[in-house]
This record gives C-alpha cells, structure tokens and sequence, in this order.
C-alpha cells in the first residue's frame, strides 16, 4: 500500500542531479572513496552544498548519493574509510550502525520515484567480497524484487526472531525477524558475526538483506462515499506502511561468480513494486 509521504520537490531534483560525476570517474575500485572523500565532503566544509551528494552527515559520519545505475538506487558511505563488510572495523564496540542510518534515509527512493511506498516494498543490501566493484563500504537503498517481497509474505507465519530457513529461487538463506524499534541499537554486521556459525571469521563471505514486514496486524480505519453513510456498514482497513518488524536476510557466498550471488540480488533497480496499480479505498495491497 503506497500512502508513504514523499520529500520535497527539491529532495527529488537533488538526488535526481548528483549522479553525473560518478559517470566522469573511472571503473577504478576506488571511486566511491573519490567521490566521497575528495568531492562530497569537502564541497560542504567550503560551500555547504554536499554536491555530488544528496547528503553529507559529518557527525554520523555518512553520504548518502544517487547511484549512477537503477531508477532510484541511492547508496550509504562512510565517511571514513572502510573497505567493505570484511572490516573489523565494523566489529569493533561502538562502531556506527550503517544499516540504522541506511534505513532511517529509505524516503531518498521514495523522493525519486515521486511515488509513497511502504516499508516491505523497500530494501537495504550489502555485498560480499566476490560480488562487489567497490572497496569502499556501501550499502544498497532501493526496491525489493516483487517476488522476493512476495516469497517472504508466503513466508510471514513462521519467520520469528531466530534464525531459519528460508528457499528461494533454489538457494537457502538464513531469516528472521527483528523489531523495526531494535535497529538502532542492533548492529547488522555485529549480530551476523555473533549469530551465524563461522562468519565472524570470515565476515567477506557473507552478505545481507534488510525489508519491511508487511504489517497485516496494524491498521487504520477507512470509509469512503456512500459506504461512510451507510447505516452499520464495517469502515474498510488498510495496512499501516510503516513496518513493525524487519526481515533479516543473510547468507554466505562461496565463491566468485558475479553479482547476482550477493544480497543486491533481491533487489529491483527497475522497481517495479512502484508501477504496481493502486489499490482501490480499502483494498489490502499486499502479496
């Protein structure tokens, strides 16, 4: 159900124009540092403008950019340098929560598309080692895969706060669910490392999903025309867009063979959720 609120007009134009310098740099591996380091933060110590960048949050210590590939792709970058999810920086007590402050900016994806979205047709992924251009750490905001979203709908009754199983599209990965309050006091990368057996020592090889759950529990009343005057008609529902709980996607990548094996995989840089139709008053716009 889209009845997301998007940014300001200015958001949008904003985030729509930042991506041309990516397109000016080489294919080197470097280049998000570049872009971070040697544009977007020094350009909002002289200026105050974050150009390239849609954000620049010295304090918290991240950019957020347009990405030059998707529809409405944004990343997350440190500000300081880190290579990737293979950090033990990332380990370290007190490290910054990077997927917390990723999933606090979701609405730059809303503000591009200049369509609302709510929260299970949105999604943070990061990539291993093997499936990744750029050894600078980023993580992707985007769309989730339509039939990733509806794959873990079909799903929603036994996914709990342990981890499980979940098969999709022949591959096995590790779920479970997390409180959308919790995030900002659970680090991602260190509930992985303590979670998952083995991936504390060898973090480059995992790699990780976050989604909105749909919320089929909470919802807001809704009556429209003649059924609002209707004697003892029952007021229609529709789901509240903002997720109670978060699906959290991990699995490990093996070997090196493309992207398509990291967590961006149950990603839509198309998205496609947002050309869905409107639901009609009332209708749950749910998988």
């Amino acid at each position: 159900m889209r009845i997301r609120s998007t940014l300001s007009l200015s958001l949008l134009l904003l985030t729509s124009a930042c991506a041309w310098p990516v397109k000016r740099l080489s294919q080197s591996p470097n280049a998000l540092w570049a872009i971070t380091h040697g544009m977007c933060v020094p350009n909002v110590a002289r200026t105050g403008s974050p150009s390239p960048c849609a954000e620049v949050d010295t304090a918290a210590g991240f950019v957020v950019i347009k990405d030059i590939r998707g529809r409405s792709q944004h990343l997350l970058i440190p500000t300081a340098r880190v290579s990737g999810i293979e950090s033990p920086m990332l380990l370290r007590p007190g490290a910054s929560n990077y997927f917390f402050d990723a999933w606090a900016k979701r609405d730059y994806v809303i503000a591009t598309l200049g369509k609302p979205l709510s929260d299970d047709e949105l999604s943070l992924a990061i990539n291993p080692t093997t499936a990744r251009s750029q050894d600078q750490l980023h993580i992707h905001i985007d769309c989730i895969r339509p039939d990733a979203r509806r794959g873990l709908a079909a799903d929603d009754a036994r996914i709990t706060g342990q981890w499980s199983d979940w098969a999709w599209h022949g591959r096995t990965y590790r779920v479970r669910r997390l409180a959308a309050d919790q995030l900002r006091d659970t680090d991602l990368f260190q509930l992985v490392a303590a979670q998952i057996p083995d991936a504390a020592a060898d973090m480059g090889t995992q790699t990780i999903f976050v989604t909105g759950a749909a919320n089929r529990d909470a919802v807001a009343p809704y009556v429209t025309g003649a059924d609002a005057q209707k004697p003892g008609s029952a007021a229609a529902t529709i789901p509240d867009p903002h997720a109670k709980d978060l699906y959290i996607v991990v699995w490990r990548v093996r070997r090196a063979s493309g992207d398509g094996q990291g967590a961006e995989r149950l990603q839509d840089h198309a998205c496609t959720v947002a050309d869905a139709p409107a639901a009609p008053p009332g209708a749950l716009a749910r998988p």
